[in-house]
């Protein structure tokens, strides 16, 4: 799979889940979340493959949880809700927790904000929301042509180095 082919434009992939997950009661779906959204593959045949391709923009997640199934080979379940309906995910506890969690800190800037926070030594901490405001230009790579802010000194996208002009 090539991922890339279905990359949008200044997408870049932050996660990669290991092992593959169960998703709307199919196997065998890997995991991979950029910057945008949650995207999920499958390659399907033996002898004529076809790629299966689920995306879900992280912009329409309403909510996220996880939840705990079983007693003895316990999975995890992540479970989203849209404005579309309830999805889920399954798979290895461990695994499952790391992509509900790493879900949870590319939503938003306070997610990530609370989940640093150490309650047991600071029980009365109040936290605050700023907005703060910042015009970002930007401009275009010269190498491939994807937008990046004006102040980078790389391309976010292939990574290349900015021609400064004085």
């Amino acid at each position: 799979m090539v991922l890339k082919d279905y990359l949008m434009r200044d997408e870049v992939v932050k996660f990669t889940a290991e092992p593959k997950m169960e998703y709307a009661g199919q196997k065998d779906y890997e995991v991979f979340l950029t910057n945008k959204r949650l995207v999920l593959f499958k390659n399907k045949g033996f002898l004529i493959k076809r790629d299966k391709f689920v995306s879900i923009a992280l912009r329409d997640l309403d909510e996220v949880s996880f939840e705990e199934k079983g007693l003895v080979s316990k999975r995890g379940v992540i479970i989203m809700k849209t404005k579309d309906g309830t999805r889920k995910m399954v798979g290895n506890m461990a695994e499952t927790k790391e992509v509900f969690q790493t879900i949870q800190n590319q939503l938003s800037l306070p997610s990530r904000l609370l989940s640093s926070v150490n309650y047991e030594e600071e029980p009365s901490l109040i936290i605050k929301e700023t907005e703060i405001t910042k015009e970002v230009v930007l401009i275009s790579c010269d190498h491939c042509s994807s937008l990046m802010p004006q102040s980078s000194l790389f391309c976010n996208h292939c990574g290349a180095r900015r021609k400064l002009v004085h």
